[in-house]
């Protein structure tokens, strides 16, 4: 379970017995949270009085899942939610490990993001340095439309034979971000 602000979220497949009440509130589903809990990131905050305390939060590719579950289902403020991916977006350096891990429903929600985003004009890019901005728009692309790709290509070992190997199309890979 996760906690924002002063309500707690919850995977979105949890048994209703399973929730646990924080802050005497029970915490609400949302879709997508599945995919966003089982991508998390712990974190340590040390308060003012050197206590410590740990949370899990998602990852970059959790919390991009999050947003494209929030923008389509959650009609309430759906500017905020696009807003809030094209950052996050300009945060991932490896979007080809994010292409790699996606399962279940992340290309759906990646791809539902990049409709409404696919304008370079849009405000959630116009809110980023202009530096930033092209290669933001290339890695939500990329996440919404790129194929899973193969781990390594073949590079003509252990009798592979030489026209499996050759390939006239640069690999996609290849490209900077």
């Amino acid at each position: 379970m996760a906690a924002y602000g002063q309500f707690s979220m919850a995977a979105d497949h949890t048994v209703p017995r399973n929730f646990t009440k924080m802050a005497g509130r029970e915490p609400f589903q949302t879709e997508g949270g599945t995919q966003a809990l089982q991508r998390t990131v712990n974190v340590v905050i040390i308060g003012d009085d050197g206590a410590q305390t740990q949370l899990s939060v998602p990852n970059l590719h959790g919390a991009l899942v999050l947003k494209g579950a929030a923008f389509m289902t959650d009609p309430r403020d759906c500017g905020r939610h696009l807003d809030d991916a094209a950052v996050l977006s300009a945060c991932i350096k490896d979007p080809y490990a994010i292409v790699g891990a996606r399962h279940g429903s992340d290309r759906k929600w990646f791809k539902a993001i990049f409709a409404e985003l696919e304008s370079q004009t849009h405000h959630g890019w116009m809110q980023l340095e202009e530096s930033n901005r092209q290669a933001a728009h290339d890695v939500l692309r990329l996440l919404a439309t790129a194929d899973k790709m193969p781990a390594m290509p073949p590079i003509g070992r252990f009798g592979a034979s030489p026209r499996a190997t050759l390939n006239s199309d640069p690999d996609p890979r290849a490209m900077a971000f």
